[in-house]
């Protein structure tokens, strides 16, 4: 994205293709502040990324998980497990630079 210096939030919800789409962010990445991202646990899409995969490719960015700000469920009686979360990333080293 030419003319920014900074992306403060860049938010990722692609139906199991965040890992795809974050790998072809390399070049905003160090710049961008927060990124959220949903992460799927059922097997509601085929290539899903896991947690695992997401939070390897960030941590080369010098990004840590900062949160999970939401824990989606099944809403049935015979299945009560996660099925997806939203998590928060932050880039550590763009952060401390702005404070």
């Amino acid at each position: 994205i030419e003319g920014l210096d900074r992306i403060d939030i860049l938010k990722i919800d692609t139906q199991g293709f965040e890992l795809d789409v974050l790998k072809g962010a390399t070049e905003i990445l160090p710049r961008t502040l927060l990124v959220e991202a949903e992460v799927m646990f059922s097997d509601a899409y085929e290539n899903a990324s896991s947690l695992g995969e997401i939070d390897n490719l960030m941590r080369k960015f010098g990004f840590v998980l900062w949160e999970i700000p939401y824990i989606g469920k099944f809403a049935t009686e015979d299945i009560n497990r996660i099925n997806f979360i939203d998590t928060h990333f932050v880039n550590l080293p763009l952060l401390k630079k702005l404070n």
